[in-house]
């Protein structure tokens, strides 16, 4: 089936670039493990999102908004994710897993979800000269065909920190779907180093961010006490239908087939 990547938004001018490279370049710099269309009412997270007291989106998130590469001008932040929209339930658990924290380290804050959805990262963040981005799309739209539909769920509530302990997360690990996620790691992981950029981890964590403070305090302490709601966790699957990637602020979506 031959199909072609939709793109959604157009190519930021330079200044535009700079702001996205100046935050994309955190996107995958959490250590792997830390240490331990109804109307329905909005939820806490909707709310807050509606308000503008959480982060823009998971991706800015994930990137921390602290610059740890220089800005090049013609380098393209780059990075490959899955992501879906959660439900209404979801949306209310990760609401009170969220007050228990801020209960906790009153400094945390929600994670905005980009395009609606929960990401699940493919890849780091890389950077593509401007040349290189038509190639790449191409490279890894061939390399997605035939990939299909599955379904993932999530077991536990867990916490990670950034390299340099600027910054601590608390995410929802993946459970079933990991071997899917982990083929399309390697399918990802085979286009960039093509490229000759950084692959992303050998054992990789996979998991959602949905919360976040500066320095270590979302700590495992705050995560053992929210063991209670691992169970009710566990009863959400959500199917993965396609594979998003975003070069600077265009996104291309592959939808996986079946």
């Amino acid at each position: 089936m031959h199909w072609k990547p939709m793109s959604l938004v157009d190519y930021p001018t330079t200044s535009d670039s700079e702001d996205d490279s100046a935050e994309d370049g955190l996107i995958e710099k959490k250590r792997q493990r830390s240490d331990s269309t109804s109307r329905t009412p909005l939820t806490e997270p909707e709310k807050k999102q509606r308000r503008g007291e959480s982060m823009r989106s998971n991706v800015d998130e994930e990137m921390s908004r602290i610059r740890q590469a220089p800005f090049v001008e013609g380098n393209w932040p780059t990075y490959v994710y899955c992501s879906f929209r959660p439900s209404v339930n979801l949306l209310d658990l990760i609401g009170r897993i969220n007050q228990r924290a801020s209960a906790m380290v009153p400094t945390t804050q929600f994670v905005e979800f980009l395009e609606g959805g929960l990401h699940i990262s493919l890849s780091r963040t890389v950077f593509l000269k401007v040349f290189q981005i038509d190639r790449f799309v191409n490279v890894l739209t061939r390399k997605l065909t035939g990939r299909r539909r599955f379904s993932t769920g999530f077991t536990n509530i867990t916490n990670y920190t950034n390299d340099d302990g600027s910054r601590s997360f608390l995410g929802i690990d993946v459970g079933h779907g990991q071997d899917e996620l982990a083929s399309l790691v390697k399918d990802v992981n085979s286009v960039i180093a093509q490229f000759r950029q950084d692959t992303f981890y050998d054992n990789p964590s996979f998991h959602a961010s949905i919360a976040w403070t500066f320095g270590t305090a979302l700590n495992g302490s705050v995560v053992n006490s929210m063991q209670d709601l691992d169970a009710e966790l566990r009863h959400f699957q959500f199917p993965i239908d396609a594979v998003t990637c975003r070069i600077g602020n265009k996104l291309y979506s592959f939808p996986l087939e079946g």
